[in-house]
């Protein structure tokens, strides 16, 4: 089977090794994390069911049940191995599955979770529209999405050596920033959503140039090689 473009180097060892330290607790709680929280917080009721998509290691999770420890919480993600690592670190939570899927094909009905979200995701994909108008296909009320956004769009193809496509030839993986302006018009014209609210990324954390991590900080900005990471935290309202 052809791998799309961003399915290449999708099951990096390094990767998924820092979401089980995460999902386990050896590695304290991103931010991105903490703010996840706080939104969902917000509008949380006890009963809501709550998917999590592209939820690699389930890392997500431990971090919700301080929100509700029986949280009816379901992950997906395409990675049949990453399924199954959050299937075992979780095996004893009765409230909480996971499932392999596509979130260009969700394989859920309409409407089926009270909430959704996808964290950190759809920079990786050439557009946003298909994938988003899926995800909240599979919520009945409220979406939550982070992902890059500014006062332009932006088209970046990063490769990295040593990946290559089925061909032999070097795979890219997109690192896309969108125009906020029309992301918003998109969620409220194309869509219908009655109620979008863009969150500015609280990222306080101070990373060396020098570090094991992919980004570091400069002047309070996270950064990734020479791409300044605008990350915004989205809440939509599905329907009018």
């Amino acid at each position: 089977m052809v791998k799309r473009d961003w399915e290449h180097g999708l099951e990096s060892q390094g990767y998924l090794s820092a979401m089980l330290r995460r999902a386990t607790g050896e590695a304290p709680v991103m931010e991105q994390t903490k703010q996840l929280v706080e939104l969902i917080g917000e509008i949380y009721r006890p009963g809501m069911r709550v998917l999590d998509v592209c939820c690699g290691a389930g890392h997500f999770y431990p971090a919700l049940e301080s929100i509700d420890e029986d949280m009816i919480y379901h992950g997906c993600d395409i990675s049949p191995e990453y399924v199954a690592a959050a299937r075992r670190v979780f095996k004893r939570k009765t409230n909480a599955g996971f499932f392999e899927g596509d979130i260009f094909n969700l394989p859920f009905s309409d409407s089926s979770y009270d909430i959704v979200f996808c964290y950190t995701t759809l920079q990786h994909f050439p557009d946003y529209r298909e994938a988003v108008r899926e995800l909240l296909r599979v919520t009945a009320k409220y979406l939550f999405m982070r992902l890059l956004l500014s006062d332009h769009t932006y088209i970046i193809k990063r490769y990295k050596p040593g990946l290559l496509d089925e061909k032999g030839q070097p795979a890219f993986v997109y690192y896309n920033i969108w125009d906020q302006g029309e992301f918003v018009d998109y969620l409220e014209n194309d869509l219908g959503c009655g109620e979008i609210k863009v969150y500015d990324d609280r990222f306080n954390v101070e990373i060396p140039k020098a570090n094991n991590w992919d980004t570091y900080t400069l002047a309070g900005m996270q950064i990734s090689g020479n791409i300044i990471l605008t990350w915004k935290h989205v809440r939509a309202v599905k329907g009018g």
